[in-house]
């Protein structure tokens, strides 16, 4: 697993790409974004007709924000550490891998594939500021679990009102 910090004067991106690698088009980015964020109630009907590459593979998050600390947990079944890649600046935090497919066997007839493997890029946008020089990752189970320490700046302080 590699983790590397972008510096401050680094143009901030956001980039799409599809399963197979290359860039998405305008459209393809655009349908992709109302498929992730809409829930679709017939969405497990339609995904047993496309295969893993047409699927693709976004690892689910969630993020949580306490007085010290972000972390950040994502379900990465399969796919080996020395694969991801994080990089973490002030306020964002990019999550990239691969999760590799098994080889088939051609003297095999499958009934059903719905395992999901292939490229990934995740970018989420994070509550508070935090350090990036101090984040730490690992892995366990399929889970991997990031934790950034915030600035001393971000860090919540309780205002006493007066009377």
């Amino acid at each position: 697993m590699k983790i590397n910090q972008r510096k401050k004067d680094d143009q901030k991106s956001v980039e799409a790409y599809s399963p197979q690698g290359g860039p998405l088009s305008l459209r393809e980015a655009m349908n992709r974004l109302f498929d992730e964020s809409i829930w679709d109630p017939f969405d497990h009907f339609g995904s047993l007709w496309l295969s893993g590459d047409e699927r693709g593979f976004v690892p689910r998050v969630d993020v949580s924000d306490s007085e010290k600390e972000v972390v950040v947990t994502a379900d990465v079944p399969g796919v080996d550490p020395d694969k991801i890649e994080i990089e973490a600046d002030e306020d964002s935090l990019t999550i990239s891998g691969e999760s590799e497919r098994e080889e088939k066997e051609e003297k095999k007839s499958y009934y059903c594939l719905e395992r999901e493997y292939g490229q990934f890029r995740r970018m989420i946008s994070l509550p508070a500021r935090i350090d990036p020089e101090k984040v730490k990752a690992k892995v366990k189970d399929g889970v991997l679990t990031i934790t950034l320490p915030k600035t001393k700046e971000s860090k919540r302080h309780q205002v006493r009102v007066e009377k």
